[in-house]
């Protein structure tokens, strides 16, 4: 609850609307003038306009400590809990209100320096931190910031055997250009320094930016109907590269029934507002320009991801159905980390690491009559009725995804494009909203940096050589069945498909024979904690952490 004050009026009227919010005595008009006294526009950063008064808000806990009897001491804690709201009320308006309707949290807008605090997480064998922090300087400057300081640096907390990297802690500063207000200043940052850290690969550099948070504090229960351009299932064998094993890519919406395309044409509605909501009901996504959109529900802690794609001529012909809807469900709790890439000068594009595979559900149809004949429409925006899939076909514009896929892969790519169809790139203002709000809601750690895209097929299914027993064979076994985070370091594509006498001649797998030979309890060991290691999400290089559990 919100109150909001009118610092014009008298200080003993002002005690008087206290003590009628709170229903205590009235305090001594000497306390609230002392209190009063200390508000300027330096705490509280208020404004005056011409006919309007001045005021401030703040929450009920801080507000009863504003009116204690020793105001020195509190009104610093005030300050803290406290946010401020410029009114626009009238001179009739009455001295205090209650707005329940205001958002916690005031909106970030302000202009002039901007000061952050940056974390940059860098891979511990690029070189000794004199080199780290050259680099660090050099894409600093690049990315327009010629104040910066460096606070700390502090290895990441990780086990021995994963892969190392250290976290250096940068203080800067940003100057504006022109009229620039935060939030433009640290877009633009962010998309000037994703563009120069391109092509680390496995010495991808990565940044968290904790501030983005407060300079984007407007606090939203959810984002719907965000546009998305295309969407892919694959693995990151690391944190610059992604394989694509499936992917989708969007178009324009449209009906979702060829014969109620034809009715159109030649029966429409004689007024265009109705045909207008016809057509809305009939399109695949509703209202939605494209046919993918996604809704962020930061009150349920919930990411859902809309998409149709077009099917093929001969189930066309069938009844008239073109499209097959589909959706992706993903709780909040199943990201494990989250990589933005803004740095491309069309799209916006998050990698989301998730716990388990996505699971995929299908829109059922319903039936819409249409000259005396029953047809099949699906409305994404409408349709209560969704079954559980393992896959989704690929059409012209994109391969789809088979089951195989979208078993073993643990990533998911989702691109928002970075500039409507006006132009002006407030998409992208709209994703660092919705970051802001992932970050306070979420749990998993939020990156920024730059990803390679490549396709590759997945790694063909192979039998292995006995290694030595029957423990190390199990282990060697399992460790082949966890899908594309093992396969993509151990085994080759389809190339070697025809050469099985050399699919498993991986250094990884000459280095296991070998310590069998030498230790055998101790290579079936270090196997099951590399196990163990892989399905707690560590990341590693499997020869270098093999190497290490088995010599420790």
């Amino acid at each position: 609850m919100l109150y909001e004050f009118k610092l014009s009026h008298s200080a003993a009227e002002a005690a008087r609307n206290i003590a009628l919010i709170f229903a205590t005595d009235s305090p001594s008009e000497g306390t609230v003038r002392c209190w009063f006294a200390k508000i300027s526009p330096g705490d509280f950063d208020l404004e005056d306009k011409p006919g309007r008064g001045r005021r401030m808000s703040l929450d009920d806990q801080a507000l009863r400590a504003a009116v204690e009897t020793k105001p020195d001491t509190t009104i610093r804690a005030a300050n803290s809990l406290s946010g401020t709201a410029e009114s626009t009320a009238s001179a009739s308006t009455p001295s205090y209100v209650c707005n329940e309707a205001r958002t916690k949290a005031t909106e970030y807008r302000r202009k002039g320096d901007l000061e952050l605090s940056i974390k940059f997480v860098m891979p511990a064998h690029m070189g000794p931190p004199v080199l780290a922090r050259g680099i660090l300087a050099r894409v600093l400057l690049q990315s327009g910031c010629h104040q910066f300081e460096l606070k700390r640096v502090d290895p990441t907390p990780r086990a021995e055997y994963e892969e190392q990297a250290s976290e250096y802690w940068y203080f800067i500063t940003l100057t504006p250009e022109g009229d620039e207000e935060h939030d433009e200043m640290i877009v633009h940052f962010v998309e000037k320094f994703c563009y120069f850290v391109g092509g680390g690969f496995h010495d991808q550099i990565l940044a968290e930016f904790p501030e983005i948070k407060v300079i984007f504090g407007e606090v939203r229960p959810q984002h719907n109907n965000v546009t998305l351009t295309s969407m892919a299932i694959g693995n990151m064998p690391n944190p610059g590269i992604f394989f694509v094993r499936g992917d989708y890519v969007t178009n324009y919406n449209e009906i979702s029934n060829s014969f109620f395309t034809n009715c159109f044409a030649r029966f429409g509605e004689s007024t265009f507002t109705k045909q207008t909501d016809l057509a809305s009901q009939l399109k695949v996504a509703g209202g939605q320009s494209f046919l993918s959109f996604a809704h962020f529900e930061h009150d349920r802690r919930y990411l859902t991801l809309f998409f149709a794609v077009r099917l093929c001529e001969r189930e066309e012909k069938m009844d008239g159905l073109r499209f097959a809807a589909y959706k992706i469900s993903l709780p909040y709790a199943a990201i494990v980390q989250i990589t933005v890439d803004v740095g491309d000068s069309h799209n916006n594009t998050l990698y989301l690491r998730l716990k388990y595979p996505p699971q995929v559900w299908q829109a059922v149809p319903r039936t819409q009559q249409c000259r005396s004949r029953n047809r099949r429409v699906v409305n994404m925006e409408q349709c209560k009725e969704w079954v559980r899939v393992l896959k989704w076909p690929g059409d012209e514009r994109s391969t789809g995804c088979s089951s195989e896929a979208l078993a073993e892969c643990l990533f998911l790519r989702v691109t928002l494009p970075k500039k409507n169809e006006d132009g002006n790139d407030l998409p992208t203002y709209h994703l660092f909203s919705i970051i802001s709000r992932l970050m306070q809601r979420s749990n998993s750690k939020i990156f920024f940096g730059s990803v390679f895209t490549t396709r590759r097929d997945l790694a063909p299914d192979v039998q292995i050589r006995a290694v030595g027993s029957f423990r190390a064979d199990y282990a060697t076994k399992a460790l082949l069945s966890r899908g594309a985070t093992v396969s993509d370091q151990l085994l080759s594509d389809e190339s070697n498909q025809n050469k099985p006498d050399q699919v498993d001649n991986h250094l990884f797998f000459d280095r296991v024979r070998w310590c069998m030979k030498e230790c055998s309890r101790a290579c079936e060991e270090a196997l099951e904690n590399l196990l163990c290691a892989i399905d707690e999400r560590r990341v590693m290089d499997l020869v270098r952490a093999f190497h290490k559990m088995y010599t420790v």
